[in-house]
């Protein structure tokens, strides 16, 4: 398996980031606060003016996390991986159990096995057969080029009419 890690630059920036989020969830709360408690004194907002500070607790929560995974990234000997690259059958794909009716493509290769002789589209997988408008590709195209002939053929009469 094979990682791709972030650069430590912009992970220094998004630690950066979070500090940012975090000074700003403190300022968001200690003035919701002060507005909860003005608004509660003179009777209105109700539950609203309670909850309204809460949006500041999310966001100090959220930059304390970010900040902790961005500082080990942006100055850690051992860096988290942004992406793993993998073979096939080194790892499975977890989302997997939840697709149904998975393209072929998108089939593990143990599932969907060569038939005998048969040769492969290279764009989608598929076996060729004897007849190309049987192959899905040509399913897909056939209503584009039909588009496209109409379309030659309205730009064909509209020089026509233009030239009198």
């Amino acid at each position: 398996m094979k990682s791709i890690k972030p650069g430590r630059g912009p992970s220094g920036m998004k630690f950066m980031n979070s500090v940012f989020s975090i000074v700003f969830g403190v300022i968001w709360t200690l003035i919701a606060s002060f507005m909860a408690l003005g608004a509660m004194s003179a009777g209105g907002f109700g539950i609203i003016a309670l909850i309204f500070p809460f949006f500041g607790v999310a966001f100090i929560i959220n930059g304390i996390v970010h900040a902790k995974y961005h500082y080990k990234n942006a100055t850690g000997k051992n860096r988290y991986s942004a992406f793993d690259i993998t073979e096939d059958g080194e790892e499975d794909d977890p989302a997997r159990r939840w697709v149904k009716d998975a393209e072929p493509w998108e089939q593990p290769r143990q599932d969907r096995g060569p038939a005998a002789g048969a040769e492969f589209c290279p764009y989608c997988g598929a076996p060729l057969r004897e007849a190309p408008a049987d192959h899905p590709l040509w399913e897909a195209l056939f209503p584009c080029l039909i588009a496209l002939g109409m379309a030659a053929g309205t730009l064909w009469w509209a020089w026509q009419a233009a030239r009198g």
